[in-house]
Parts: structure tokens; C-alpha cells; sequence
């Protein structure tokens, strides 16, 4: 990529999972990427195995129009995040402006409360199948799901796949 395109990620403030997290940055950072972190707090959000992260950008102050797109980084602690209505709107005005919006693992939930998921074709971790039905979407057994400008993936397992899937959706998609 000749321009370097500026990402918005988002981590809870505990509990993030760290695996998903450093391979999603590692990915896309040598691809050139800039990556944004914001989080629900102006300290540091500590992940699963204690990994400490700094934010970039305070929840209140997200302008989508700076960014190709958002990223939602699962683990448990992005549970506190499902009826966030600040972060509903944050990720609607993403959808709104078309950019694309990128979950994994629990992290789907998260756009499916928020009524972006109706009749797309998403996947989310297993233990959270039956939560993302309720949200009216089209839910795969797949690893990586792409549907328009919605990409979802299962989990850690699948996170280099997921990442690539975002490399490959901004180039298709020439941001």
C-alpha cells in the first residue's frame, strides 16, 4: 500500500485478548497501516496475560471521517462493551459513511446490538452463537466472514486470517 490508511482499533479496558490484539497490529502494521488505539478509558487497558496498552484517541473525540474503518478486539472484558450506546453510535456512524467494521471473537456482539448485523453473514466466537442469532443475523461456522463492509472472525485462531481479510477488503476496495 503506497499511502499509509489510518485504522481505528478498539480495546476494552481489561481483559483484551492479547493474541488477537498482537497479531492484528503486527499484521496490518507491516502493511503499512497506522493504527489508532481508543478505549473507554484515558489509562492503560490491560489485556488477558497483563499486556498494558495505551490509547491514541479518547472515545469522545472519534472523527470516522480520519478512518478507513474500526477493528473490535474481543476477549471477556469486551462484554462490558455489548449495550455501550456511545459505542453503538460510534461504530452506526462508521457503517453510515460505509467504512468497514471489523470484529472478532466476542467483539461481534457489539455491532449486532447495535442493529448492524440484520441479514448479513457474520461468525463470532462459539459461545456467543446463540446471542448472535438473537440479533438477526446470518450466522456461518466459518473462521473469517466477509459481508459488504462487515468482517467478523471466530477467534484467536483465525486472527492472522482475519487480519489478512482486512488487508485484502481495503485493496479490493482501493482505501
Amino acid at each position: 500500500m503506497r499511502n499509509k490508511k489510518s485504522i481505528l482499533l478498539f480495546l476494552p479496558v481489561r481483559d483484551f485478548n492479547e493474541e488477537e490484539y498482537l497479531t492484528v497490529k503486527n499484521y496490518l502494521q507491516k502493511e503499512g497501516i497506522n493504527l489508532f488505539i481508543t478505549s473507554a478509558t484515558d489509562l492503560f487497558c490491560k489485556g488477558n496475560n497483563q499486556l498494558k496498552v495505551k490509547n491514541d484517541v479518547a472515545l469522545y473525540n472519534i472523527n470516522e471521517n480520519n478512518f478507513a474503518g474500526i477493528i473490535l478486539i474481543g476477549g471477556s472484558g469486551m462484554a462490558d462493551y455489548f449495550d455501550n450506546k456511545e459505542l453503538h453510535k460510534i461504530i452506526t456512524r462508521f457503517h453510515s459513511k460505509k467504512k468497514f467494521i471489523a470484529a472478532i471473537c466476542i467483539a461481534p456482539l457489539l455491532p449486532g446490538r447495535a442493529g448492524l448485523l440484520v441479514n448479513k453473514n457474520v461468525t463470532s466466537h462459539y459461545s456467543i452463537k446463540p446471542e448472535m442469532l438473537f440479533t438477526g443475523c446470518n450466522f456461518k461456522d466459518a473462521p473469517v466472514v466477509i459481508d459488504k463492509n462487515i468482517i467478523t472472525a471466530s477467534g484467536p485462531e483465525s486472527a492472522f486470517d482475519f487480519s489478512a481479510a482486512i488487508i485484502n477488503y481495503m485493496k479490493k476496495n482501493n482505501i
